[in-house]
């Protein structure tokens, strides 16, 4: 008989879990509340950029990890461990491949996308509608209008930094709503793509050409394709202001596959509170609505984010866990926020979280809380996903490595 495995969150940690355990032979419930944070997603997959006192990103992200781990123990990383980590990318990207979505790195080297600021951007595994080096980029192009992009300051910006001229163009285009759906809804019109194609051929004709993240929610890579072969260039998106279209492809993508993987979803689902029995986490107290229904398992994860997304809630008396009252640790008695908003130490609110033990068992004191209850992603304590740009990262290496704990994959 199937191991039994809940999952709570649908983030990108929840999803990988789930994903996971469901390949490991697993029979999963994946227990979501809500839409998540997914629109705020940029697309990219942070590995580690910056760890602790580094100005500058480093350039091989596995190998920093390997450092980080070794100086750090309590950071998730150092639970994971590097090659679980390798592993874990490669399974998430052959994932997204199966579902049409192409991630291009191996966490080996740090990449840089070219920001809606014209800034440029480290991550480590990076959409292929974003994969142009930015030194190719000749000109940047607005379109419709579109009021979260401005070709002129992006092409100023990139143009700084590469020391050289960046051509700033404003396509006009058929009739499109002037929002990002209404774009990627416009690309996927052939009369639009077929004029943004020739616009592109007499202005930038076999050039690379930035344009904003708005390629479209199903077949980019196809749309993308047949403008490029209409001028003989490339296109190349970049990321801005939310909603974030690349961040909404990737967890559909990942949502088919776990679909895909016989995970059953309970959609608009609250936990609010475990069933135990003689000290055994046996199931979750699950509201939809007024209802109320107990979901039962064999094993637990629990991946619901931090603040943002509720996996940690404050009061006047601290953070706290709420669904399993865990112990929330990382501050030390410090103000959870600095008075400077973009503080270069980062805010001690965002480095809090649930301590786990070398199996990512949630800690109650120093023992486990339960031996059947995993945690994986932003909830887990012992480091700053913002300030690193590591949150992609230990989303998928503990998600994974969470899900296969509770299918008792793991050796």
């Amino acid at each position: 008989m199937s191991r039994r495995v809940a999952v709570i969150g649908g983030g990108l940690a929840g999803l990988t879990a789930a994903l996971a355990a469901a390949r490991a032979g697993a029979n999963v419930t994946l227990i979501v509340g809500g839409q998540g944070v997914h629109h705020l997603f940029s697309g990219c997959l942070d590995v580690l950029a910056y760890p602790a006192g580094a100005a500058e990103p480093v350039e091989n992200p596995l190998a920093a990890v390997a450092k980080l781990a070794a100086e750090n123990p309590r950071h998730p990383y150092a639970l994971v461990g590097v090659d679980r980590l390798r592993r874990a990318l490669a399974f998430f990207r052959q994932e997204l491949a199966a579902a049409g979505v192409e991630l291009l790195g191996d966490g080996e080297t740090q990449r840089r996308v070219v920001t809606a600021f014209g800034t440029l951007r480290p991550t480590a595994l990076v959409p292929a509608t974003m994969a142009a080096a930015p030194k190719r980029i000749a000109a940047v192009c607005n379109l419709s209008g579109f009021g979260n992009f401005s070709a002129a300051l992006t092409a100023g910006e990139l143009g700084r930094r590469l020391g050289r001229a960046v051509a700033a163009l404003d396509f006009a285009g058929p009739a499109a709503r002037r929002d990002a759906i209404g774009l990627s809804h416009a690309l996927a019109r052939p009369d639009y793509a077929v004029a943004l194609g020739d616009f592109l051929r007499e202005r930038a004709p076999g050039q690379t050409v930035l344009i904003p993240a708005v390629l479209g929610p199903e077949n980019t890579l196809a749309v993308k394709r047949g403008i490029e072969e209409r001028f003989g260039g490339e296109l190349c998106e970049a990321p801005g202001q939310p909603p974030s279209l690349p961040g909404l492809r990737l967890f559909t993508a990942l949502r088919r596959r776990v679909l895909d993987a016989g995970v059953r979803v309970a959609q608009a689902a609250r936990v609010v509170g475990p069933v135990v029995e003689n000290g055994r986490l046996t199931g979750l107290r699950v509201k939809t609505g007024p209802f109320e229904q107990i979901e039962t398992a064999d094993a637990f994860v629990l991946a619901t984010g931090h603040l943002v997304s509720g996996g940690l809630v404050g009061d006047r008396e601290g953070l706290r866990e709420p669904v399993f009252a865990l112990p929330v640790v990382g501050a030390s008695g410090r103000p959870y926020f600095d008075a400077a908003f973009l503080s270069p130490g980062g805010h001690p609110a965002l480095a809090t979280g649930v301590a786990t033990d070398e199996r990512l068992r949630p800690l109650s004191g120093e023992r486990p809380l339960f031996d059947n209850l995993f945690a994986g992603g932003d909830i887990l304590a012992g480091f700053d996903p913002y300030r690193e740009r590591s949150g992609g990262g230990v989303a998928v290496a503990t998600g994974d490595l969470a899900g296969r704990y509770a299918a008792g994959d793991v050796s």
